[in-house]
């Protein structure tokens, strides 16, 4: 009798164990799933936040340029500097032109583009800027805003405007920027946004609060190569590190 009852016991526990293993693992397994998605979740929310904060910032930034660079189209001074070329009387007119706009960065050019006074470095000068697409139209008669990059500027929000004189002539143009490659844009960022943060041009990364052991860039030339190419076609770039 007591070895049928032992049977009947070993009959229900057994399954009853193996069903209460069952049902713990499922748990465990679920409740794994459900904070990974939510993990997930809050990632991609904090991800569109970053995004969202970044392309306002961006947006301010070609709003203050054009400011700048239309407030400047038709200023004697400057015009005077323009015409007499005269380096002296340029770096007093592209001082006065930065605490008005409030910009540090900025070129003064004659009408073919030919650079008279970089603000932001006076040692390089003489070369022909013309090409760049903010210099073009501003010699073109046109107010304009671009996100670029060049020669001494990795990556910028750059405005330029022409420079009319007394008789509505095009006597030069002058440009505005603002720095997207600059370290303590990128960590002012990822202070607003909590995310690390990464500027891109078609050649690499330029700026970044990244940074491996040794202090060098974490993502290959592979990896640029993905992000331009997807970026570039107009897409998201999604991937983990």
């Amino acid at each position: 009798m007591d070895i049928k009852k032992m049977n009947i016991r070993k009959r229900i526990l057994i399954p009853m164990v193996i069903l209460t293993i069952g049902c713990g693992i499922s748990v465990l397994i679920s409740s794994i799933v459900l904070f990974h998605n939510e993990l997930e979740r809050n990632l991609q929310e904090k991800i569109n936040i970053a995004i969202n904060v970044l392309e306002q910032t961006i947006s301010d930034f070609k709003t203050n340029t054009y400011i700048a660079a239309f407030n400047m189209t038709g200023n004697p001074e400057l015009i005077s500097a323009v015409r007499s070329q005269d380096r002296d009387e340029l770096s007093k007119a592209a001082e006065r032109l930065s605490v008005l706009a409030r910009l540090e960065i900025g070129t003064i050019l004659d009408k073919y583009g030919n650079v008279l006074l970089r603000v932001h470095n006076p040692d390089i000068f003489g070369d022909n800027a013309s090409d760049l697409p903010h210099i073009k139209s501003a010699l073109n008669g046109e107010i304009s805003v671009y996100i670029m990059e060049g020669p001494v500027l990795a990556l910028a929000v750059a405005a330029g405007a022409p420079i009319y004189d007394e008789n509505m002539n095009i006597a030069g143009a002058v440009t505005f920027a603002i720095r997207l490659d600059d370290q303590a844009f990128v960590n002012r960022m990822q202070a607003l946004t909590g995310c690390e943060i990464s500027i891109f041009n078609s050649r690499g990364r330029v700026a970044t609060t990244l940074s491996a052991a040794d202090s060098t860039i974490i993502a290959n030339i592979e990896l640029y190569r993905q992000i331009n190419e997807t970026v570039f076609a107009g897409n998201t770039f999604t991937t983990k590190l």
